[in-house]
């Protein structure tokens, strides 16, 4: 029986590492202790959504959701090492997430899975990004330019944005809400970070 472990603790607020272990039909976790404290059956699952979610502290951030009927579990690959230190675990977690995810489609063929952000929250993300970089370039753009450095102020106002422009495509691009195939995307859905 192939069983992938993966171990995490999320935050300062727990007590030690939470090991999780993929099966083939279904996900455990267990706590600091060793004592079993969730099991999650494949054929229950829902939805599985995978999404790249970076963050200043943790700029590599994978999430996997699992969505039943009545709740959902996130795990990220990221594990708390201390005050704004977060080390990336991808070797345990990506073999967890295939495992888990190929495991869902064989148990619930109607399961939905799902990349990307959540479609109710995406766009409005993507019109404040927007909105946000016009507001910048409007306001670099009305700053005064020093007399004998008109040139390079405005090479300076024009960097800024075409620096910012890349770094917003692109995570707009890697957050789209879309639809996957665990059979065959999963390598690209991991290499997307």
């Amino acid at each position: 029986m192939d069983i992938k472990e993966y171990r995490q603790r999320t935050s300062a607020f727990e007590k030690g590492e939470v090991l999780w272990q993929a099966y083939a039909d279904r996900l455990e976790r267990h706590g600091p202790d060793g004592a079993l404290q969730l099991t999650i059956p494949y054929k229950r699952v829902r939805r599985v959504r995978i999404a790249w979610a970076p963050s200043r502290g943790q700029p590599g951030r994978l999430l996997m959701e699992l969505t039943g009927s009545v709740s959902s579990v996130t795990i990220s690959n990221m594990h708390y090492a201390g005050f704004a230190n977060f080390e990336d675990r991808a070797e345990t977690f990506y073999p967890m997430l295939w495992l888990v995810a190929l495991g869902v489609r064989r148990a619930n063929p109607a399961a939905e899975f799902r990349a990307g952000e959540r479609a109710e929250i995406y766009w409005p993300l993507v019109c404040f990004a927007f909105g946000a970089l016009a507001m910048l370039a409007a306001l670099l753009f009305s700053l005064p330019i020093g007399v004998g450095n008109i040139t390079a102020s405005a090479i300076i106002k024009i960097g800024l944005i075409v620096i910012a422009l890349p770094v917003l495509f692109g995570w707009a691009w890697k957050s789209r809400p879309r639809k996957f195939n665990p059979d065959t995307d999963l390598d690209e859905l991991v290499a997307i970070r």
